[in-house]
């Protein structure tokens, strides 16, 4: 496997993607807190049974790591700011400036040896 770039619109403040992780189907809703100046992840199965709400799209952090399960339990999401200035997405900057990955935890390994992720 390989880290794999989920797809993000910019400007858009609510909005569903399907992603396929490890070979399986999931829902990723995408909200935009005016409020909080943030970006919030929901995932769901292909059924659109729930799996994690309420996930803050941060840098440098395992989205949604305390999950038990898969998507989670077999690999990272991962936020990260393609200028390395360390700075969260605007409501602009999802998709363009900050992107998201899933790394597959057999690759974690390997990004931690290295001693970054991207």
């Amino acid at each position: 496997m390989a880290t794999q770039q989920i797809p993000l619109q910019q400007g858009v403040a609510n909005y569903r993607v399907g992603v396929t992780l490890d070979g399986v189907a999931y829902l990723f809703d995408f909200s935009w807190n005016a409020y909080d100046a943030s970006w919030w992840l929901d995932v769901y199965d292909a059924t659109e049974n729930p799996i994690r709400r309420g996930i803050k799209c941060v840098l440098g952090t395992f989205l949604g790591r305390t999950a038990q399960a898969p998507p989670f339990s077999t690999g990272a999401l991962i936020c990260y700011d393609t200028s390395h200035k360390g700075l969260d997405a605007g409501f602009n900057d999802f998709g363009t400036r900050v992107k998201m990955v899933y790394v597959p935890a057999i690759d974690l390994v390997a990004y931690t040896r290295a001693g970054t992720f991207l």
